[in-house]
């Protein structure tokens, strides 16, 4: 009987054991069977929005472009500035490490971070990842914060122009700099801004002034960027295009009465200041 009870006591230590073993370690972020989440991150792209050393943002120039995109069997690549590479990875509920990374050897410039990035990537230890970010920390202090890459289709936009009497809004508007604006096209302009953040996707709007002021030879129009960080506090220092639709502000210019053949936008945040454009 003592051996009977004995047994039956093993036998429901073992089948409990067995079933502990079965339950994700993290329920959070569970793994399969082999303790690998890379099917998480396989077929998603990112594109860097900033780096931080021992916590102190770095100057990404405002046209150089850094990408990962993880591929089938645990294969990644992407641009490094003016450089492309590829390699293979391998990730856990909460380490990942960069292995075989192969990298063209073009000079991108004094001012460039594709040797930082490059080491980074070679030296990544732990990372966190949801649908709208992913950050990399390496071993020696350096932390890679990447937001979805944008598959921009001719064109996309990040937003309408909206109308607004500027001289009578106060606008509340987190801190940010306006680094280039340019025409894009016949109806959009893109802005190019850099701002501190890295924890939270930033909301950024167009608005002209609803009236347009006629001159000699060429009206204009006064025009701000609105910015809200959402509370992000993170000190990372992001550099972003953004691609705004003009076209209601110049079909409004174009129907007035007696309106010129040219058009200046003016952007008082802006050392940069006016850009144009035509009937």
């Amino acid at each position: 009987m003592k051996r009977n009870l004995f047994l039956l006591t093993l036998f429901a230590v073992m089948s409990f054991t067995s079933a502990c073993k079965r339950l994700p370690i993290d329920p959070i972020d569970p793994i399969d069977s082999t303790g690998n989440t890379s099917h998480r991150l396989t077929g998603t792209s990112w594109e860097l929005q900033g780096i931080t050393m021992n916590g102190a943002a770095m100057q990404k120039p405002v046209n150089e472009l850094f990408t990962l995109k993880f591929t089938a069997n645990n294969h990644i690549e992407g641009t490094a500035a003016c450089n492309g590479y590829g390699g293979d990875f391998k990730a856990d509920a909460k380490n990942i490490s960069f292995s075989n990374i192969i990298s063209t050897m073009a000079y991108c410039g004094e001012q460039s971070l594709d040797q930082v990035y490059m080491r980074a990537m070679n030296s990544v230890k732990t990372y966190t990842h949801t649908d709208n970010s992913l950050t990399l920390v390496t071993d020696w202090g350096a932390t890679l914060y990447f937001y979805p890459e944008k598959h921009v289709e001719n064109p996309h936009s990040d937003g309408i122009v909206k109308f607004a009497p500027l001289h009578r809004v106060d606008f509340l508007i987190d801190p940010f700099q306006i680094s280039n604006i340019k025409v894009l096209d016949e109806t959009h302009i893109a802005v190019t801004v850099q701002y501190s953040g890295g924890c939270a996707e930033h909301s950024f709007a167009l608005y002209a002034d609803e009236n347009i002021m006629p001159g000699n030879a060429t009206d204009f129009v006064n025009m701000v960027i609105t910015h809200s960080a959402h509370g992000d506090m993170c000190d990372a220092w992001l550099t972003k295009e953004l691609v705004f639709d003009v076209a209601p502000l110049l079909d409004r210019w174009k129907a007035a009465p007696h309106s010129n053949d040219r058009l200046a936008l003016q952007f008082s945040q802006s050392n940069i200041g006016t850009i144009h454009f035509t009937k």
